[in-house]
């Protein structure tokens, strides 16, 4: 079910079973490379009808730190923490929908007996590191925006899986490229006179997630051209370069996610096709929950 869902987000990879079983019992694979390591307790909760498995998810819900705070801004940070459980992914067989969303309400239930009051749908360690729920899983989106109230931010996607269209750098500029693979980062940066006028971080998977990275993956999250240089084909100019230097590195599919008008347009502009609407979606979860599903924890 989790296979048959990952395949319809670009970039369309067919998980190797072996594959889906490392990443079930890691799945912070990615993001504890990314972030730092945080302490978790991971329970993973199936919903089966009749024998057949029809809902699964996987909850992380928070540890305390137990370390005195050095101020209100900090201690108010990690109160957020501590009161937010995060849903690491869900799948579902939307021709059960009744079903799907008693088993969310179920979830709640249970982040609000864990002591949380709200749950965040974080990175699915399935994809390719994307957050949220895209929007051609529609039935998931039903399920997770029938209950209770809730906050979502929008994020476009789009994906390449062949060569961009170029763009030369005008004469003075330099993109430098620091490679923190270990750490399964890229950082580039657009130099002018010996100033910093753009950026680009692209990141790559872990050796986990051996689908992505035998296809040469990488995803873009941040691109930023100081706004006295923008308008002048700049952007699309650093992203030529920094797609060059990928490829020496064996990357060559990528996706880039954005929430603003100008990287829309240069993701388009530099050949890239456009993909599902991600919602990062945080439900606020208030009071006890009436429950109508039987779930099993594993």
């Amino acid at each position: 079910m989790i296979r048959s869902h990952i395949r319809q987000v670009p970039p369309f990879i067919d998980l190797k079973y072996e594959e889906f079983l490392h990443i079930l019992h890691q799945p912070g694979h990615m993001t504890d490379q990314w972030y730092g390591v945080a302490e978790q307790d991971l329970k993973t909760f199936m919903v089966l009808k009749e024998g057949e498995l029809i809902a699964a998810a996987q909850v992380s819900f928070p540890l305390s730190s137990g370390e005195e705070q050095q101020n209100t801004s900090d201690k108010e940070q990690q109160n957020t923490k501590e009161n937010t459980a995060e849903l690491l992914w869900i799948v579902g067989d939307s021709k059960f929908m009744d079903e799907l969303k008693a088993f969310y309400r179920h979830l709640n239930q249970i982040v609000l007996e864990n002591g949380c009051q709200s749950i965040h749908i974080s990175r699915n360690p399935f994809g390719a590191g994307w957050a949220g729920i895209p929007d051609c899983w529609p039935h998931l989106l039903e399920v997770v925006q029938s209950v209770c109230s809730y906050e979502v931010d929008l994020w476009e996607c789009y994906w390449s899986d062949g060569p961009l269209n170029r763009r030369a750098l005008p004469i003075g500029y330099n993109v430098e490229l620091t490679n923190n693979l270990q750490a399964l980062q890229l950082h580039f940066e657009l130099i002018l006179d010996d100033h910093t006028i753009g950026e680009i971080d692209v990141w790559t998977p872990s050796t986990i997630a051996s689908s992505l990275t035998e296809i040469g993956y990488a995803a873009m999250e941040w691109i930023e051209v100081s706004e006295e240089h923008r308008g002048q084909g700049i952007g699309h100019a650093m992203l030529s370069c920094m797609y060059d230097r990928c490829l020496e590195l064996g990357l060559k599919r990528f996706i880039l996610w954005t929430d603003t008008p100008e990287m829309k347009s240069l993701a388009i502009k530099s050949g890239f096709r456009e993909g599902p609407v991600f919602h990062w979606i945080t439900t606020q979860i208030e009071g006890s929950i009436h429950l109508t599903a039987e779930v099993q924890n594993d």
